[in-house]
């Protein structure tokens, strides 16, 4: 998957797709997305689309100008971004769907949005991408037939956008100015990031692993063991702080 938090959705097909979506209008499901929720992730991740590419070019260009694949790649940055910041929030680690078991993954997956709907609002963009994580659950859970898993989940689902929609009404325009709001918000872990990976790049040389500097040192920025090990991976993925 391009997205570390998603474990069914084509972000890729959903943006090859969604320009041609007919909201309203019966269309069929978008991309590999089940029918019974394709017009509410339609919706969010077109939103997430819009906020990808406005947080990047500070506007004066759409989503719509880009491939769908680098549109894929942003969103699933982006998700992986405001999950992670709502777990260290949480104080919890977040659901990464590679390399688990399916039971595994579900169990874990269960715990973490608990956890994040029962703590209270968190801000809108990281609520957002827990809806869009819920929603490529359930269809995940509505490819397996698990009815059970399901239910389980559509009420999770419900819990969740009872807090976006409170937030969304507390923000006529859940864009630019929330993402703006979001940033300003995590700035303190924003820095310790900084610092953390120029530490490693300094002296991680001087550690056994990267899980080594980051159980020595992840006190001192104010966060979790692994969100360090997190920071760490996707600096030697991508090469830049």
């Amino acid at each position: 998957m391009i997205c570390r938090y998603l474990r069914h959705i084509d972000l890729v097909a959903v943006y090859q797709g969604l320009d041609s979506y007919n909201f309203g209008h019966g269309t069929p499901s978008l991309a590999n997305i089940h029918h019974a929720v394709s017009e509410t992730l339609a919706y969010l991740l077109e939103q997430r689309a819009a906020a990808a590419i406005e947080f990047l070019y500070d506007g004066g260009v759409t989503w719509h100008e880009f491939s769908p694949q680098d549109v894929a790649a942003e969103v699933s940055d982006l998700i992986e971004r405001d999950i992670e910041e709502l777990a260290d929030w949480c104080d919890i680690p977040p659901p990464v769907s590679e390399g688990l078991q399916d039971a595994e993954w579900f169990e874990q997956f269960q715990v973490f949005t608990a956890v994040a709907v029962d703590k209270g609002p968190a801000d809108y963009f990281e609520l957002q991408a827990l809806l869009i994580c819920l929603h490529d659950c359930a269809c995940w859970l509505y490819d397996r037939k698990d009815i059970e898993g399901l239910m389980t989940v559509l009420a999770r689902i419900e819990e969740a956008a009872s807090g976006f929609a409170y937030v969304t009404a507390q923000n006529t325009a859940p864009s630019r100015q929330a993402r703006v709001a979001a940033n300003k918000r995590h700035e303190p872990t924003n820095d310790a990031r900084k610092q953390a990976l120029k530490e490693w790049e300094d002296s991680g040389a001087l550690y056994s692993s990267k899980r080594a500097f980051a159980r020595h040192n992840h006190k001192k920025y104010g966060v979790m063991q692994v969100t360090v090990e997190r920071w760490i991976t996707r600096h030697q993925k991508k090469g830049v702080l």
